[in-house]
């Protein structure tokens, strides 16, 4: 048992004062939902305008930011063959903005903003869709590879 005394005519106090220290660490965080997008290249004919038919591949993605304004950029590993092109047409999040408008952009191994402004976002899913366009200049190939990088940046 412990005792403790006083000296004096202090009275009880009535509040007590504590400092909160705290710290929000800026989160800039992309997830998308699923790992390879494989297209299956057909010979469709001369009579429908292209020689091709090519499925287009929907993924889905989540987004998070806050802080300052940030933008995704999409880059490939390398170009891609001659007479191939890979497009991507992104669904806007609240507030932020799709360069192209909402329509296809072509990704090649130059970084392209496809989405600018996102702030403050916690977002639902949303799409992303993906088309590879094969004219009749492309040169016959098989298993051909490549990386998309998407990367959140600050916005300048």
């Amino acid at each position: 048992m412990v005792f403790c005394s006083l000296s004096g005519q202090s009275a009880p106090r009535r509040d007590w004062h504590l400092n909160v220290n705290f710290s929000v660490p800026e989160v800039a965080y992309i997830q998308i939902y699923g790992t390879a997008l494989d297209f299956k290249v057909q010979f469709r004919g001369f009579a429908h305008g292209s020689l091709f038919r090519i499925n287009d591949i929907q993924m889905r993605y989540v987004i998070a930011s806050n802080g300052s304004d940030k933008k995704l950029t999409a880059q490939l590993s390398e170009n891609m063959p001659m007479g191939v092109q890979l497009e991507l047409r992104i669904t806007e999040p609240n507030g932020a903005i799709a360069p192209a408008g909402g329509d296809f952009v072509e990704i090649t191994s130059n970084p392209i903003d496809v989405l600018n402004y996102i702030s403050n976002a916690k977002l639902d899913e949303r799409v992303m869709d993906f088309r590879l366009k094969v004219d009749d200049t492309a040169i016959p190939a098989t298993n051909v590879n490549r990386t998309i990088t998407f990367t959140l940046k600050e916005q300048q």
